[in-house]
């Protein structure tokens, strides 16, 4: 999955909204998030871990990691 994808499904799944925020606001929250997944896939990748692109499990343990650190 791309990280359009990803960052709708952290999204989701941290219930955070972006409608109501300006342009500016919004890009600097989803910054925010898709940092969040790219510590989450360095960290799994640093475990010894081989995410796959196109696996929609190993999509959801990276949402779930970086909700985990978001929280």
């Amino acid at each position: 999955m791309d990280n359009a994808e990803l960052l709708t499904m952290l999204k989701l799944n941290l219930e955070v909204i972006t409608d109501y925020m300006d342009a500016e606001a919004k890009a600097a929250k989803e910054s925010e998030l898709l940092q969040y997944l790219n510590a989450a896939r360095e960290f799994i990748t640093r475990e010894g871990i081989d995410l796959e692109e196109d696996s929609l499990g190993d999509a959801q343990i990276l949402v779930m990691y970086a909700s985990w650190l978001y929280g």
